[in-house]
């Protein structure tokens, strides 16, 4: 078994230069460091067989649980980052074609009359959301339309449709910023011309997310998927010897600072739309509070190395908890460099792996061809069992 497992990895070119990363569901949201689907496809149908269940414990945008879904297993993915768990309840729940296409088409021409009125009589909002630096972040018109489109998205009923639109609403909030574009991390670009059509690019935005939504429904008719907002250090719902497969892509020790990124999507998130989360997680929508409890959080503090090893053998204990005897862990990492020191996570992961319990596998590297973190030169996926 072993021997025509390995044969299936080395058949396979792990760099997927030419491959396209962007059907179905998974171009909804802009994500820090994602990996790309063609992993977690290859995984999954390697070490797993339709119908058992997959794991990923660092849900981050939903990759790993959409391609389960497409690949007929079920899934659970977990994630501390309410809007993680946002991004992935959109992207695996499929809503029917052609009642998704009337919902969308009602609400966009509700939308866009309130837009035209808006617009000719060159209305002011009087609800903008209250978060530091907002009016620096955006143009006046900017925050006038995007106040008009929350109104509305507001008042929709529907649960996945409202939650639909939420995504498309923080899918556009960096494009329609002055956030400068030539940066991963968000810098005001003082330069910015006028922003003009705040509107045309959320509509964009929704029209072709019901396209993608389309597509994935071409293969996914319900729902596989189990989305929950959760610290993987700590996973006690899942059951012992519960999940044949976890695949899953830990943050970079310190190197992406998650919380700050995102920080434009957590504040509208958390001013705007806080009833479609759970009330126990909306504190975290708060950039701050998110940063202090996200493994690999609060970056510039001294310890943040021991702090992120510590949380990540509480990861490790966990997921060999919840792994059937025999079962596969695969980790996507890459080797980040903290305070200008580079650090070797796929020796750390291993050791702490054996330490608790895992056999090493089999590690396939990938070399700087659409890496999760392009400025490193290799990529590693470790591949353990139970």
């Amino acid at each position: 078994m072993e021997k025509t497992l390995i044969k299936k990895i080395k058949a396979i070119d792990w760099e997927f230069i030419e491959d396209d990363t962007r059907y179905g569901t998974h171009d909804f949201h802009r994500y820090s460091s994602k990996f790309i689907p063609q992993i977690a496809k290859n995984l999954i149908e390697i070490f797993s067989k339709p119908g058992e269940l997959i794991l990923d414990v660092f849900l981050g945008s939903g990759t790993t649980c959409v391609e389960a879904e497409l690949s007929g297993r079920k899934s659970i993915g977990i994630d501390l980052n309410p809007l993680s768990y946002l991004i992935s309840k959109v992207k695996t729940t499929p809503i029917k074609d052609k009642y998704l296409s009337r919902k969308i088409n009602d609400y966009l021409i509700k939308i866009r009359k309130k837009i035209t009125i808006a617009r000719e009589k060159k209305k002011i909002a009087s609800n903008i959301p209250v978060f530091p630096y907002i009016e620096k972040w955006f143009q006046s018109q900017v925050l006038n339309e995007l106040c008009v489109i929350k109104d509305e998205i507001n008042k929709i009923k529907d649960k996945n449709i409202k939650l639909f639109f939420v995504c498309g609403f923080s899918a556009i909030l960096r494009g329609v910023s002055n956030a400068h574009s030539g940066y991963g991390n968000l810098m005001i670009n003082k330069e910015k011309r006028q922003i003009k059509n705040t509107f045309e690019n959320f509509e964009r935005q929704i029209l072709n997310m019901s396209e993608g939504m389309k597509e994935f429904n071409e293969k996914v008719s319900s729902s596989l998927a189990k989305i929950f907002w959760a610290d993987a250090r700590k996973i006690p719902f899942i059951k012992n010897n519960s999940v044949d497969l976890i695949v899953t892509h830990p943050p970079y020790i310190s190197a992406v600072p998650y919380a700050e990124y995102q920080k434009l999507s957590l504040n509208w998130l958390k001013e705007c739309f806080a009833s479609v989360f759970k009330d126990s997680c909306v504190s975290y929508l708060s950039p701050r509070i998110l940063d202090k409890e996200m493994i690999g959080g609060q970056r510039s503090k001294t310890n943040v190395i021991e702090r992120f090893r510590d949380s990540m053998e509480l990861v490790f204990k966990e997921m060999y908890r919840v792994t059937k005897r025999g079962g596969f862990c695969c980790i996507i990492i890459g080797h980040p460099t903290v305070r200008g020191k580079k650090i070797e996570l796929s020796d750390d992961f291993i050791n702490v792996a054996k330490k608790n319990g895992f056999f090493h596998f089999y590690t396939i590297q990938r070399n700087n061809h659409r890496t999760t973190m392009g400025k490193m030169k290799k990529e590693f996926i470790l591949i353990f069992r139970k």
